[in-house]
Parts: C-alpha cells; sequence; structure tokens
C-alpha cells in the first residue's frame, strides 16, 4: 500500500503532454491507490492488455497511513528514511527542479531546505504567519554533503510536523514556493519549477504570485474527474 494512505487525493493532475520517467501517465501528486490498483489503473487507461493479476493485501484498509500497517519502515528511496519524510517530499520535492537544497546530503531530507543566499528568519516568519495545519518552521543552517550546495553552508528551515494527519504536504510545497518567489524573486532559480509538479498552470501560478489557494482551488474539476475514473480500479 502507499505508505500516504489510499484515501487523500493532493495536487494537479500532471500534464499528459510531458511524458518523463516520472509522469508516466496523467496522475495528481497524492493519488492515494495501492501499487496493484496503479497497475490496474494503467493497464485499463493506456490499453496495455497485460494478463494481470493483483493479489489484495489482507488486513489493510483505505485510511490507514504507514504507522497504522505495524511493520518496520523500509527506506523506498536513500533519501526518504521515514514515512513522515515521505509525505514531505510530496510537497518539498518540488523544489528540487530548481536552485534550493531538499536536504540530500544531511540527516533530514526533506524536512529542512535551503540555500546559501536564503534569509532565513524571514521565510520563517512568512510561512509562520500562514498557520499551515501540522507544521512549523524553524531556522537553521546545515552544509550539506550532496549537490546543489554541497560543502556549503546554507541558511534554511527545519519543517516540524506537529500533527501529521492534520499535514497538508502539497500545499506546504506551494505555500514555500510562494514565500520564496516573494522574498527571493532574484536568487531563486525557477526556470525548471515546473517540471516535478508537471503541471505549467499551477507552476505559472505560482511565478505570477497567485496565492496558494486560489491554486488549489483550480484544481477541483480535474480532481473530481479523477476521483470518479479511479473508482473503478480500486480494491480495497
Amino acid at each position: 500500500p502507499d505508505p500516504l494512505g489510499g484515501q487523500r487525493i493532493e495536487g494537479p493532475l500532471s500534464s499528459a503532454k510531458r511524458r518523463t520517467s516520472t509522469n508516466f501517465h496523467p496522475l495528481p501528486v497524492r493519488y492515494a491507490m495501492t501499487t496493484g490498483e496503479v497497475a490496474r489503473y494503467f493497464n485499463a487507461q493506456r490499453k496495455i492488455g497485460a494478463a494481470l493479476k493483483v493479489v489484495r493485501a489482507s488486513g489493510w484498509r483505505r485510511g490507514q497511513t504507514f504507522d497504522r500497517w505495524g511493520r518496520k519502515w523500509t527506506n523506498p528511496s536513500p533519501n526518504i528514511r521515514s514515512w513522515r519524510q515521505a509525505l514531505l517530499y510530496a510537497g518539498v520535492g518540488m523544489l528540487e527542479a530548481t536552485n534550493i537544497s531538499v536536504g540530500r546530503g544531511t540527516s533530514t531530507p526533506f524536512e529542512w531546505f535551503g540555500a546559501p543566499w536564503l534569509d532565513s528568519v524571514a521565510l520563517a516568519k512568512k510561512l509562520n504567519a500562514k498557520k499551515l495545519r501540522g507544521v512549523y518552521f524553524v531556522p537553521r543552517t546545515v552544509i550539506p554533503r550532496a549537490r546543489p550546495y554541497k560543502g556549503k553552508a546554507c541558511n534554511g528551515l527545519r519543517i516540524v510536523v506537529t500533527d501529521i494527519r492534520r499535514l497538508r504536504p502539497v500545499r506546504v510545497g506551494l505555500e514555500i514556493s510562494s514565500a520564496l518567489k516573494r522574498l527571493h524573486g532574484k536568487r531563486w532559480e525557477t526556470e525548471s519549477f515546473y517540471k516535478l509538479i508537471n503541471d505549467r498552470r499551477s507552476a505559472n501560478g505560482i511565478l505570477s504570485g497567485k496565492p496558494a489557494k486560489s491554486i488549489i482551488r483550480a484544481w477541483g474539476a480535474d480532481q473530481k474527474k479523477y476521483r470518479s475514473l479511479r473508482r473503478r480500479y480500486l480494491l480495497y
């Protein structure tokens, strides 16, 4: 199952026009399906025609996130070392297409982000004023052991999770991006910002100064269609 659970859907649908290794088929950032359900979805929607048989997991319910599985965590990636980091990755990960370190080469990837030129105190003040559900931000200087700022002191913010059930990681990622644009518009390099969220409308909205709330509202129609289509392939 998806460690983030099988119910909560977040983010825009990715562009069908730009297929990449991270965008095989249009899906929202947080798509709320198990691996088997995704396989059924792709098999039908892309008309692959595979003789697919999915063995159901026993004892799992859609609302269960990883902390309720009763299992030992196994890293799906070297830099996702906990389910908290997996959850934050859904939002903080979009910054990787810019000149921001997301904590690779530190002890807390995706729980910290920064850059040498970042004003961490001002950014923390701006983000904490948003009173985002489930998180607050603390200035912290770190020297990453990996690119893009290997060996350089980076001013950044530690993302402190206070309520993991109320946390909406994609909203957090949008608010961070919006604050970076306002505070560091000239230093923050955003030419490739859209590549990981893979939705130019959302990326352009952030870069043109639209509030995160209005960008999220614009996802409503596409998410409604996705929910209806997704329902055909659910097993639980």
